[in-house]
């Protein structure tokens, strides 16, 4: 069977600021067509989002959780104004789905799985942990599982866990 397969490491918005969005919305600009002749994966570290809720909410990086729990919208995120950022980071994480490019571990496990490929470390002490790296995949494919491998992480192999997508073709 012939595939598409795009791989894709979007820069953290902290160190490299526009630059994130911009490549998120290039490879989004890139990737939403329809009826493409092959079916397509896109897997990598996305460095996104800031969070998932599981009752299915995003809360990207242009968005602010209050100590109250509360999420706003930022005017401003790296020079960038703050809903740019918010739709570049949403057009990724859900938008491709339009476009028959389904976030694997999403689809096969629900929001009600809180998994993570990265943490956020602060004087040793865990203080985040994110879930940045996804495969984006057509149903075509016929996904059966995914799931994060974290032995590659622990064993510091890669400061991520790798994550796997098993398909029946």
């Amino acid at each position: 069977m012939n595939f598409e397969f795009h791989v894709a490491h979007i820069p953290c918005g902290s160190s490299h600021g526009s630059l994130k969005i911009e490549t998120i919305v290039g490879i989004y600009n890139f990737l939403a067509r329809k009826n493409n002749k092959y079916p397509r994966i896109l897997c990598g570290d996305f460095n996104s989002p800031q969070k998932e809720i599981t009752s299915g909410e995003v809360i990207t990086w242009a968005q602010k959780i209050r100590k109250d729990g509360q999420v706003k919208l930022k005017k401003r995120k790296r020079g960038v104004r703050g809903d740019v950022w918010d739709t570049g980071e949403r057009n990724i994480i859900l938008g491709l789905a339009e476009y028959d490019l389904h976030d694997m571990f999403r689809w096969l496990n629900g929001y009600k799985s809180q998994e993570f490929s990265w943490l956020f470390r602060l004087k040793g002490k865990i203080v985040a942990r994110r879930r940045f790296d996804h495969i984006f995949a057509s149903k075509k494919l016929n996904p059966v599982t995914c799931r994060y491998i974290h032995s590659f992480r622990e064993e510091l192999l890669s400061d991520h866990s790798a994550i796997e997508a098993t398909f029946k073709i």
